[in-house]
């Protein structure tokens, strides 16, 4: 008895297709999540993306801060305000007005495509902690990357060379 070979093509094409994008939907997920995707700082300005530099004195071109966010506020200038409370062990990042603030200052940048952070998100932000001249705290401006801490999901995106700006400097 002959078989035709032929007429078993599209199942195993639609098996083989079926495979790899089982593959690829798990080599995405294992991009996003897990110890081996710890998101670092890159190499350059730390300053990449702030559209008046000369306000932020750069205490450390790379620091990670964790904590839960106790409000997001999108400013005049462009910036979305995250306010972490901090977690133990990140209070020494924090000065007397990031205090009386509530916690860390984090400013994702205009043309950033991070996820917008909701009240009670428990974090990790990595990015250059500044202190705010004209503000008198201290904050993670820019932001190079974002670990959600409940699902694990990273999200990395620099922030825009030339900066972005809309509007107030006085944010």
């Amino acid at each position: 008895m002959l078989v035709d070979q032929h007429q078993h093509q599209p199942q195993v094409l639609l098996t083989g297709l079926l495979a790899c994008l089982l593959l690829a939907g798990a080599l995405v997920a294992c991009q996003q999540k897990g110890p081996s995707q710890t998101p670092t700082c890159p190499s350059g300005d730390p300053l990449r993306g702030i559209y008046s530099p000369k306000r932020l004195t750069v205490l450390d071109a790379c620091r990670r801060f964790a904590g839960t966010v106790v409000a997001t506020d999108r400013k005049s200038d462009g910036d979305l305000h995250i306010l972490l409370r901090p977690d133990p062990g990140n209070t020494d990042y924090l000065n007397e007005q990031n205090v009386n603030a509530g916690g860390m200052v984090v400013e994702i940048v205009p043309g950033q495509d991070l996820p917008e952070p909701q009240a009670g998100d428990h974090l990790a932000v990595l990015g250059t902690w500044v202190l705010d001249e004209h503000n008198g705290w201290n904050e993670i401006h820019p932001v190079w990357a974002i670990t959600n801490l409940e699902t694990g999901l990273v999200s990395r995106v620099l922030p825009p060379d030339p900066p972005l700006y809309s509007g107030d400097s006085n944010d």
